[in-house]
């Protein structure tokens, strides 16, 4: 019989795997390596969600079902006052992935959600007509002059600019 004729079985009990939240995070971190997350970003996740899993444990929560947004919201408000925005927001990145990913998985049987933490909306500076003209000037070679133009026609980035390769 063909596939697509085959009834089709609905799930009727929720499969929640109840493992202390050590286990949990563990899985999580496995499964970031598994996707091949770049050491910077498993360092992270490894800072940012296991403070919060140890915050958790300090608090009595040793199991996924039983985190709530409140334990998410504490947790980040803890240090709100001490940390940059951009840094807060990152720990709520980290936090954020890893408790999608309990739901995910099983252990949580409902999704945890939150506000993220509001990021400052920064100008980052730039030249008007006048600057671009006197740093063109200063200019000493072609070359440098162009990379100049570049910068100021494509708003390309330095760490860009340097990985530009000739066409492929």
């Amino acid at each position: 019989m063909p596939r697509d004729h085959l009834p089709r079985q609905v799930a009727t009990v929720v499969n929640l795997r109840i493992l202390p939240l050590a286990q949990a995070f563990d899985d999580f971190l496995l499964s970031r390596r598994a996707m091949r997350c770049t050491p910077g970003t498993l360092q992270h996740y490894r800072f940012s969600a296991g403070k919060f899993v140890e915050w958790l444990a300090r608090h009595g929560v040793t199991d996924a079902p039983s985190i709530v947004p409140a334990h998410v919201r504490e947790w980040l408000a803890a240090d709100a006052d001490r940390l940059k925005d951009t840094s807060l927001h990152a720990r709520a990145r980290g936090v954020r992935t890893f408790v999608r990913f309990l739901h995910a998985e099983g252990y949580a049987p409902a999704l945890v959600t939150f506000a993220m933490p509001r990021l400052e909306r920064k100008r980052l500076p730039c030249l008007d007509a006048d600057g671009l003209k006197r740093v063109l000037s200063s200019c000493r070679t072609p070359r440098e002059r162009a990379l100049l133009l570049t910068f100021a026609d494509s708003g390309i980035r330095r760490e860009e600019a340097a990985c530009l390769t000739w066409g492929i």
